[in-house]
């Protein structure tokens, strides 16, 4: 049985604030809203956005398999999350982490397809994000791995300023003559 809740912005501050506590999905979710409950078996499979929060409950012994991915549509999501669990960073760093290992996997492989009606929100999200892993690094508490993980989303940064030059609407609203320029010179961390 899977038990989902809708990742709303009420249910990823109730679930954020559990950051550090076992079991925190069943910790907290009495206060969660929306949530349903999917009886299945192994003949089917689930598939489910990226912000939803979700806890698996078995009544047999059996595996679970899951595989963990990221598309252009998961980016926005992705960036509320870690835009909530980043000012707990210091609680969790290595599953932290390993959610900006995604985060920089998906923004990467995006602006490498130069698809400029995904270009906007794309960039977009990470100009929602960035202020707060600014505020990472500034508070002291970043980690080596951190550091190394900024340095990485910057040359992503630097390198589709490098690669593309279309006149577009960036994800901070301003029409630019150069977007990679643009981007390069402004949206960066460090």
């Amino acid at each position: 049985m899977w038990l989902l809740f809708p990742g709303t912005p009420q249910n990823l501050e109730i679930y954020v604030a559990s950051t550090g506590f076992p079991n925190r999905l069943a910790r907290v979710g009495s206060k969660l809203q929306g949530g349903i409950i999917v009886e299945t078996d192994s003949s089917h499979e689930l598939e489910f956005p990226a912000h939803a929060l979700h806890a698996v409950f078995t009544t047999v012994g059996g595996f679970l398999v899951g595989i963990n991915y990221s598309t252009v549509e998961c980016l926005p999501a992705m960036s509320r999350i870690l835009k909530a669990h980043l000012p707990i960073f210091h609680m969790s760093p290595t599953n932290i982490s390993e959610d900006i290992r995604s985060y920089i996997d998906a923004l990467s492989s995006t602006l490498q397809m130069e698809l400029p009606a995904v270009l906007f929100n794309t960039l977009h999200s990470w100009i929602e994000l960035r202020p707060v892993f600014k505020e990472t690094l500034d508070s002291g508490r970043a980690t080596a791995l951190f550091r190394r993980q900024v340095q990485e989303l910057d040359d992503c940064l630097e390198n589709f300023g490098r690669n593309e030059h279309a006149a577009l609407r960036c994800g901070c609203g301003e029409y630019v003559g150069n977007i990679g320029k643009h981007v390069a010179e402004t949206h960066k961390v460090l």
